[in-house]
Protein backbone atom coordinates (compact mmCIF):
# COMPACT_ATOMS: atom_id res chain seq x y z
CA UNK A 1 0.00 0.00 0.00
CA UNK A 2 2.92 2.30 0.73
CA UNK A 3 4.20 1.61 -2.62
CA UNK A 4 1.10 3.04 -3.96
CA UNK A 5 2.02 5.82 -6.46
CA UNK A 6 0.26 8.88 -6.06
CA UNK A 7 1.46 11.62 -8.61
CA UNK A 8 2.68 10.55 -12.05
CA UNK A 9 4.99 13.46 -13.68
CA UNK A 10 6.38 11.82 -16.67
CA UNK A 11 8.98 9.31 -15.50
CA UNK A 12 8.72 10.86 -11.98
CA UNK A 13 6.24 9.15 -9.52
CA UNK A 14 5.65 10.53 -5.38
CA UNK A 15 4.38 6.99 -3.78
CA UNK A 16 2.69 7.13 -0.11
CA UNK A 17 6.03 6.21 1.56
CA UNK A 18 7.84 9.52 0.02
CA UNK A 19 4.71 11.59 0.90
CA UNK A 20 4.81 10.31 4.92
CA UNK A 21 8.25 10.73 4.69
CA UNK A 22 8.25 14.11 3.47
CA UNK A 23 5.21 15.74 5.48
CA UNK A 24 6.57 14.70 8.77
CA UNK A 25 10.05 16.01 8.11
CA UNK A 26 8.54 19.48 6.78
CA UNK A 27 6.81 19.74 10.09
CA UNK A 28 9.34 19.21 12.64
CA UNK A 29 11.24 22.09 11.04
CA UNK A 30 9.35 24.07 11.22
CA UNK A 31 8.69 23.70 14.48
CA UNK A 32 12.31 23.89 15.90
CA UNK A 33 12.56 26.75 13.39
CA UNK A 34 9.50 28.80 15.06
CA UNK A 35 10.69 27.52 18.56
CA UNK A 36 13.74 28.67 18.42
CA UNK A 37 12.86 31.77 16.85
CA UNK A 38 10.40 32.62 19.50
CA UNK A 39 12.97 32.20 22.22
CA UNK A 40 15.07 34.89 20.48
CA UNK A 41 11.99 37.16 20.08
CA UNK A 42 11.23 36.91 23.89
CA UNK A 43 14.33 37.75 24.37
CA UNK A 44 16.57 41.28 24.43
CA UNK A 45 18.41 39.80 21.31
CA UNK A 46 17.82 43.24 18.75
CA UNK A 47 14.87 42.97 15.93
CA UNK A 48 18.31 43.13 13.36
CA UNK A 49 18.95 40.00 14.46
CA UNK A 50 15.57 38.11 14.44
CA UNK A 51 14.71 39.55 11.13
CA UNK A 52 18.24 38.65 9.72
CA UNK A 53 17.91 35.46 11.48
CA UNK A 54 14.52 34.72 10.32
CA UNK A 55 15.13 35.59 6.64
CA UNK A 56 17.82 32.80 6.34
CA UNK A 57 15.95 30.73 7.97
CA UNK A 58 12.98 30.45 5.93
CA UNK A 59 14.96 30.42 2.92
CA UNK A 60 17.61 27.57 3.88
CA UNK A 61 14.34 25.36 5.26
CA UNK A 62 12.50 26.25 1.86
CA UNK A 63 15.76 24.85 0.59
CA UNK A 64 16.01 21.31 2.49
CA UNK A 65 11.97 20.74 2.00
CA UNK A 66 13.43 21.48 -2.41
CA UNK A 67 16.01 18.67 -1.69
CA UNK A 68 13.41 16.20 -0.44
CA UNK A 69 10.94 16.76 -2.69
CA UNK A 70 13.54 16.72 -5.47
CA UNK A 71 14.79 13.58 -4.24
CA UNK A 72 11.58 11.83 -3.28
CA UNK A 73 10.52 12.47 -6.96
CA UNK A 74 13.83 11.86 -8.62
CA UNK A 75 13.51 14.96 -10.51
CA UNK A 76 17.32 16.26 -11.28
CA UNK A 77 17.93 17.76 -14.27
CA UNK A 78 21.29 18.87 -15.33
CA UNK A 79 21.98 22.48 -15.36
CA UNK A 80 25.14 22.95 -16.91
CA UNK A 81 28.32 20.32 -17.98
CA UNK A 82 31.43 21.60 -17.35
CA UNK A 83 35.08 20.76 -17.90
CA UNK A 84 37.79 20.56 -14.99
CA UNK A 85 41.33 19.19 -14.94
CA UNK A 86 40.25 17.25 -18.02
CA UNK A 87 37.60 15.83 -16.83
CA UNK A 88 33.62 16.64 -17.54
CA UNK A 89 31.20 17.33 -14.27
CA UNK A 90 27.65 18.02 -13.92
CA UNK A 91 25.84 20.24 -11.96
CA UNK A 92 22.26 19.29 -11.79
CA UNK A 93 19.56 21.06 -9.91
CA UNK A 94 20.20 19.01 -7.08
CA UNK A 95 23.74 19.75 -6.26
CA UNK A 96 23.23 23.40 -7.00
CA UNK A 97 20.39 23.40 -4.15
CA UNK A 98 22.32 21.42 -2.02
CA UNK A 99 25.00 23.96 -2.19
CA UNK A 100 23.05 27.14 -1.36
CA UNK A 101 21.97 24.85 1.84
CA UNK A 102 25.56 23.96 2.54
CA UNK A 103 26.30 27.55 2.33
CA UNK A 104 23.09 29.17 4.29
CA UNK A 105 23.40 26.31 6.74
CA UNK A 106 26.93 27.74 7.59
CA UNK A 107 25.45 31.46 7.17
CA UNK A 108 23.09 30.49 9.44
CA UNK A 109 24.96 28.50 12.04
CA UNK A 110 27.70 31.22 12.39
CA UNK A 111 24.63 34.03 12.99
CA UNK A 112 22.95 31.69 15.35
CA UNK A 113 26.18 31.43 17.61
CA UNK A 114 26.63 35.22 17.63
CA UNK A 115 22.56 35.90 18.36
CA UNK A 116 22.80 32.95 21.59
CA UNK A 117 26.35 34.50 22.72
CA UNK A 118 24.65 37.84 23.18
CA UNK A 119 21.24 36.42 24.79
CA UNK A 120 24.06 34.03 27.49
CA UNK A 121 26.08 37.60 28.14
CA UNK A 122 23.02 39.62 28.75
CA UNK A 123 21.62 36.33 31.28
CA UNK A 124 25.13 36.09 32.84
CA UNK A 125 25.83 38.37 35.87
CA UNK A 126 29.94 38.01 35.07
CA UNK A 127 30.97 40.82 32.70
CA UNK A 128 34.54 39.80 33.03
CA UNK A 129 34.07 37.20 29.84
CA UNK A 130 34.87 37.00 26.35
CA UNK A 131 32.54 39.31 23.90
CA UNK A 132 30.61 37.47 21.91
CA UNK A 133 32.60 38.98 19.10
CA UNK A 134 35.82 37.79 20.12
CA UNK A 135 34.34 34.62 20.69
CA UNK A 136 32.59 34.63 16.74
CA UNK A 137 35.83 36.00 15.23
CA UNK A 138 37.47 32.72 17.07
CA UNK A 139 34.38 29.86 15.91
CA UNK A 140 33.64 31.82 12.22
CA UNK A 141 36.87 30.90 10.30
CA UNK A 142 36.17 27.26 11.41
CA UNK A 143 32.74 27.17 9.81
CA UNK A 144 33.74 28.47 6.69
CA UNK A 145 36.77 26.85 6.15
CA UNK A 146 35.15 23.23 6.65
CA UNK A 147 32.04 24.81 4.71
CA UNK A 148 34.80 25.49 1.87
CA UNK A 149 36.18 22.39 2.08
CA UNK A 150 33.05 20.22 1.82
CA UNK A 151 32.11 22.32 -1.55
CA UNK A 152 35.93 21.50 -2.88
CA UNK A 153 34.97 18.17 -2.51
CA UNK A 154 31.26 18.12 -3.60
CA UNK A 155 32.01 20.20 -7.09
CA UNK A 156 35.01 18.46 -7.57
CA UNK A 157 37.02 21.24 -8.29
CA UNK A 158 40.35 20.58 -6.64
CA UNK A 159 43.51 21.33 -8.05
CA UNK A 160 47.28 21.14 -7.60
CA UNK A 161 48.91 23.57 -6.08
CA UNK A 162 52.40 23.04 -5.95
CA UNK A 163 53.69 19.89 -7.66
CA UNK A 164 56.86 17.67 -7.80
CA UNK A 165 58.03 14.98 -9.58
CA UNK A 166 60.41 11.92 -8.37
CA UNK A 167 63.84 13.11 -8.82
CA UNK A 168 66.97 11.62 -7.20
CA UNK A 169 67.04 13.82 -4.43
CA UNK A 170 63.43 14.11 -3.29
CA UNK A 171 60.19 11.85 -3.38
CA UNK A 172 56.98 12.70 -5.55
CA UNK A 173 54.85 15.62 -3.29
CA UNK A 174 51.84 17.15 -4.81
CA UNK A 175 49.41 19.96 -2.50
CA UNK A 176 46.77 20.04 -3.58
CA UNK A 177 43.84 23.04 -2.89
CA UNK A 178 41.80 21.01 -0.56
CA UNK A 179 45.04 19.90 1.28
CA UNK A 180 45.75 23.63 2.31
CA UNK A 181 42.08 24.42 3.28
CA UNK A 182 42.44 21.30 5.32
CA UNK A 183 45.61 22.73 7.03
CA UNK A 184 43.89 26.17 7.55
CA UNK A 185 40.76 24.48 8.88
CA UNK A 186 43.34 22.27 11.48
CA UNK A 187 44.62 25.83 12.41
CA UNK A 188 41.70 27.46 12.92
CA UNK A 189 39.97 24.35 15.21
CA UNK A 190 43.76 24.54 17.30
CA UNK A 191 43.59 28.36 17.54
CA UNK A 192 39.84 28.22 18.82
CA UNK A 193 41.30 25.07 21.52
CA UNK A 194 43.67 27.44 22.34
CA UNK A 195 40.85 30.20 22.82
CA UNK A 196 38.75 27.88 24.53
CA UNK A 197 41.97 26.97 26.92
CA UNK A 198 43.61 30.46 27.68
CA UNK A 199 40.35 32.28 27.61
CA UNK A 200 37.97 30.38 29.63
CA UNK A 201 39.63 27.40 31.05
CA UNK A 202 42.68 28.00 32.76
CA UNK A 203 41.03 31.84 34.03
CA UNK A 204 39.42 29.89 36.64
CA UNK A 205 42.31 28.02 37.81
CA UNK A 206 44.40 31.15 37.88
CA UNK A 207 41.49 32.68 39.74
CA UNK A 208 41.03 29.70 42.33
CA UNK A 209 44.39 29.86 42.91
CA UNK A 210 45.26 33.38 43.10
CA UNK A 211 48.27 33.29 40.19
CA UNK A 212 49.66 36.54 39.56
CA UNK A 213 49.11 38.58 36.37
CA UNK A 214 52.11 37.83 34.95
CA UNK A 215 52.75 33.91 35.74
CA UNK A 216 49.36 33.68 34.15
CA UNK A 217 50.50 35.44 31.03
CA UNK A 218 53.47 33.58 30.73
CA UNK A 219 51.54 30.36 30.76
CA UNK A 220 49.41 31.26 28.55
CA UNK A 221 51.95 32.24 25.58
CA UNK A 222 54.19 29.37 26.11
CA UNK A 223 51.21 26.87 26.09
CA UNK A 224 49.86 28.44 22.74
CA UNK A 225 53.27 28.66 21.25
CA UNK A 226 54.12 24.93 21.88
CA UNK A 227 50.54 23.86 20.45
CA UNK A 228 51.02 26.08 17.35
CA UNK A 229 54.45 24.98 16.82
CA UNK A 230 52.95 21.12 17.15
CA UNK A 231 50.11 21.50 14.98
CA UNK A 232 52.31 23.21 12.54
CA UNK A 233 54.79 20.40 12.27
CA UNK A 234 51.76 18.20 11.97
CA UNK A 235 50.32 19.91 8.96
CA UNK A 236 53.70 19.60 7.38
CA UNK A 237 54.62 16.19 8.20
CA UNK A 238 50.81 15.05 6.86
CA UNK A 239 51.26 17.12 3.80
CA UNK A 240 54.08 15.32 2.95
CA UNK A 241 57.18 17.49 3.62
CA UNK A 242 60.79 16.25 4.94
CA UNK A 243 61.12 17.77 8.54
CA UNK A 244 64.54 16.69 8.30
CA UNK A 245 65.65 17.73 4.56
CA UNK A 246 63.19 21.25 5.80
CA UNK A 247 65.10 21.35 9.15
CA UNK A 248 68.80 21.16 7.33
CA UNK A 249 67.59 23.96 5.03
CA UNK A 250 66.70 26.18 7.45
CA UNK A 251 69.95 25.41 9.24
CA UNK A 252 71.97 26.25 6.39
CA UNK A 253 69.77 29.21 5.81
CA UNK A 254 70.30 30.60 8.98
CA UNK A 255 73.84 30.22 8.86
CA UNK A 256 73.56 32.28 5.82
CA UNK A 257 71.81 34.87 7.46
CA UNK A 258 72.46 34.62 10.88
CA UNK A 259 74.81 37.65 10.63
CA UNK A 260 72.65 40.41 9.37
CA UNK A 261 69.39 39.08 11.54
CA UNK A 262 71.74 38.43 14.56
CA UNK A 263 69.93 41.36 16.78
CA UNK A 264 66.86 40.16 16.33
CA UNK A 265 67.46 36.42 16.90
CA UNK A 266 69.27 38.23 20.27
CA UNK A 267 65.98 39.64 21.18
CA UNK A 268 63.77 36.68 20.42
CA UNK A 269 66.06 34.23 22.44
CA UNK A 270 65.69 37.23 25.37
CA UNK A 271 61.86 36.65 25.23
CA UNK A 272 62.21 33.27 25.65
CA UNK A 273 64.33 33.85 29.00
CA UNK A 274 61.78 36.78 30.10
CA UNK A 275 58.72 33.68 29.65
CA UNK A 276 60.77 31.31 31.10
CA UNK A 277 62.79 33.16 34.19
CA UNK A 278 59.90 35.82 35.03
CA UNK A 279 62.22 38.29 35.94
CA UNK A 280 60.02 40.58 34.31
CA UNK A 281 56.06 39.38 34.25
CA UNK A 282 53.27 41.56 32.89
CA UNK A 283 52.32 43.84 35.39
CA UNK A 284 55.68 45.05 36.50
CA UNK A 285 56.82 48.16 37.15
CA UNK A 286 59.80 48.62 35.33
CA UNK A 287 62.80 51.55 34.78
CA UNK A 288 65.15 50.60 31.57
CA UNK A 289 67.55 53.61 30.72
CA UNK A 290 65.59 56.12 32.74
CA UNK A 291 62.71 54.84 31.15
CA UNK A 292 59.14 54.21 33.85
CA UNK A 293 56.55 52.14 32.78
CA UNK A 294 54.20 49.25 33.70
CA UNK A 295 54.89 46.34 31.12
CA UNK A 296 51.42 45.74 29.04
CA UNK A 297 53.07 42.71 26.98
CA UNK A 298 55.55 40.20 26.25
CA UNK A 299 56.33 38.81 23.18
CA UNK A 300 58.63 37.01 21.26
CA UNK A 301 60.71 39.97 20.12
CA UNK A 302 59.81 42.96 21.93
CA UNK A 303 57.75 44.24 25.43
CA UNK A 304 55.24 46.69 25.20
CA UNK A 305 55.76 49.61 28.14
CA UNK A 306 53.51 52.15 29.21
CA UNK A 307 54.78 54.72 30.70
CA UNK A 308 53.23 57.46 33.05
CA UNK A 309 52.39 59.75 30.03
CA UNK A 310 49.91 56.99 28.91
CA UNK A 311 52.91 56.38 25.90
CA UNK A 312 53.20 52.86 25.10
CA UNK A 313 56.82 51.93 24.15
CA UNK A 314 58.06 49.48 22.54
CA UNK A 315 61.32 47.91 23.74
CA UNK A 316 63.28 44.73 22.49
CA UNK A 317 63.62 42.22 25.04
CA UNK A 318 67.74 42.29 25.06
CA UNK A 319 67.35 45.77 26.35
CA UNK A 320 65.63 43.90 29.35
CA UNK A 321 67.82 41.29 30.02
CA UNK A 322 70.57 42.45 28.75
CA UNK A 323 71.12 46.12 30.36
CA UNK A 324 70.30 47.12 34.08
CA UNK A 325 66.77 46.98 33.91
CA UNK A 326 65.11 47.88 37.57
CA UNK A 327 62.08 45.95 38.65
CA UNK A 328 60.13 47.88 41.13
CA UNK A 329 57.81 45.44 41.83
CA UNK A 330 59.44 42.17 41.20
CA UNK A 331 58.31 39.72 44.55
CA UNK A 332 56.86 42.72 46.08
CA UNK A 333 54.13 45.02 45.18
CA UNK A 334 55.72 48.21 46.81
CA UNK A 335 58.57 50.26 46.49
CA UNK A 336 60.17 53.05 48.80
CA UNK A 337 60.77 56.57 47.77
CA UNK A 338 61.77 60.00 49.35
CA UNK A 339 61.50 63.93 49.41
CA UNK A 340 64.36 65.81 50.48
CA UNK A 341 63.65 69.56 51.96
CA UNK A 342 66.08 71.82 54.44
CA UNK A 343 65.30 74.08 57.08
CA UNK A 344 66.75 76.97 58.49
CA UNK A 345 69.85 76.52 60.95
CA UNK A 346 68.50 76.92 64.05
CA UNK A 347 64.72 75.24 63.67
CA UNK A 348 63.48 72.83 65.98
CA UNK A 349 64.93 69.51 64.28
CA UNK A 350 62.38 67.24 66.50
CA UNK A 351 59.35 69.18 65.39
CA UNK A 352 60.61 69.06 61.89
CA UNK A 353 60.21 65.17 61.77
CA UNK A 354 57.21 65.34 63.52
CA UNK A 355 55.32 67.55 61.01
CA UNK A 356 57.25 65.74 57.82
CA UNK A 357 56.01 62.12 59.95
CA UNK A 358 52.25 64.31 59.74
CA UNK A 359 52.26 64.96 56.55
CA UNK A 360 53.32 61.24 54.90
CA UNK A 361 50.69 60.10 57.59
CA UNK A 362 47.61 61.64 56.46
CA UNK A 363 48.00 60.94 52.63
CA UNK A 364 45.69 58.24 51.03
CA UNK A 365 48.72 56.87 48.66
CA UNK A 366 51.19 56.27 51.62
CA UNK A 367 51.19 52.94 52.73
CA UNK A 368 50.71 53.01 56.85
CA UNK A 369 52.75 49.50 57.08
CA UNK A 370 56.08 49.60 56.22
CA UNK A 371 55.40 53.09 58.40
CA UNK A 372 57.15 56.10 56.77
CA UNK A 373 60.47 57.71 58.43
CA UNK A 374 62.92 60.55 58.42
CA UNK A 375 66.62 61.32 58.33
CA UNK A 376 68.57 64.14 59.48
CA UNK A 377 70.39 63.81 56.36
CA UNK A 378 73.19 66.10 56.67
CA UNK A 379 74.24 69.60 58.01
CA UNK A 380 74.42 71.88 54.43
CA UNK A 381 75.92 74.84 53.28
CA UNK A 382 72.72 76.80 53.98
CA UNK A 383 70.16 74.36 55.51
CA UNK A 384 69.79 71.52 57.79
CA UNK A 385 68.85 68.82 55.15
CA UNK A 386 66.27 65.95 56.12
CA UNK A 387 64.49 63.31 54.00
CA UNK A 388 61.35 61.74 54.33
CA UNK A 389 61.13 57.92 53.42
CA UNK A 390 57.65 56.46 52.85
CA UNK A 391 56.38 53.19 50.93
CA UNK A 392 53.63 52.97 48.15
CA UNK A 393 52.45 50.65 45.29
CA UNK A 394 51.24 53.55 43.37
CA UNK A 395 54.00 53.77 41.13
CA UNK A 396 52.53 55.29 37.79
CA UNK A 397 51.42 58.62 40.21
CA UNK A 398 54.45 59.07 42.96
CA UNK A 399 55.50 61.68 41.15
CA UNK A 400 51.85 63.50 42.06
CA UNK A 401 52.51 61.96 45.44
CA UNK A 402 56.01 63.91 45.48
CA UNK A 403 54.20 66.92 44.68
CA UNK A 404 51.69 66.62 47.45
CA UNK A 405 53.75 65.68 50.14
CA UNK A 406 56.06 69.05 48.83
CA UNK A 407 52.54 71.16 49.46
CA UNK A 408 51.77 70.06 52.81
CA UNK A 409 55.28 70.22 54.00
CA UNK A 410 55.03 73.76 53.06
CA UNK A 411 52.18 74.57 54.39
CA UNK A 412 52.69 73.09 57.76
CA UNK A 413 56.56 74.80 57.97
CA UNK A 414 54.59 78.19 57.45
CA UNK A 415 51.98 77.55 60.13
CA UNK A 416 54.67 76.57 62.60
CA UNK A 417 57.08 79.33 61.58
CA UNK A 418 60.06 77.07 60.32
CA UNK A 419 61.81 78.60 57.00
CA UNK A 420 62.67 77.21 54.07
CA UNK A 421 66.02 78.78 53.78
CA UNK A 422 67.61 79.75 50.07
CA UNK A 423 71.92 79.69 49.69
CA UNK A 424 73.27 82.96 50.79
CA UNK A 425 76.84 83.85 50.46
CA UNK A 426 78.61 86.54 52.12
CA UNK A 427 81.16 88.57 50.12
CA UNK A 428 84.24 90.19 52.06
CA UNK A 429 86.20 92.61 50.29
CA UNK A 430 90.07 92.80 51.44
CA UNK A 431 91.03 96.15 49.82
CA UNK A 432 87.25 98.37 50.02
CA UNK A 433 89.32 101.60 49.16
CA UNK A 434 90.26 100.55 46.21
CA UNK A 435 86.98 100.26 44.95
CA UNK A 436 86.14 103.98 45.52
CA UNK A 437 85.78 106.18 42.43
CA UNK A 438 88.68 108.10 41.74
CA UNK A 439 87.93 112.21 41.40
CA UNK A 440 88.44 113.81 38.17
CA UNK A 441 90.81 116.42 37.92
CA UNK A 442 89.36 120.38 37.82
CA UNK A 443 88.82 121.71 34.27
Amino acid sequence: MLEENLLNLNNFTLNLKGLLTLIPALFVAIFLYRRFLGKLRRSETTREDVGKIGRVGVIWIILVVAIAVLASLDLNPTLVNYSWGGTTRTLTLLLLLEICGIVGAAILLDWIIESYLKLSMKNSDDDSGPAPKEISRVVRPVIYLLTALILTKLLGVDFSLWNQGVTSEAPAFNLQFSGLLFGLLVLSIVRAGVWLVTKQILPRYYRRKEIALGVRFAINRLFSYFIYLFSFLLILENAGFDLVGLWTGAAALLVGIGIGLQQTFNDLISGIILLFERSVEVGDMVEVNGLVGRVQKISTRTSLIKTRDNITIIVPNSKIVGENAINWSHHDNKARFFVEVGVAYGSPTKQVREILLGVAAAHGRILKHPAPFTRFNDFGASSLDFRLYFFTNYYEVVEDTKSDLRYEIDEAFRQYDIQIPFPQRDLWIKNPETLQPTASPAG
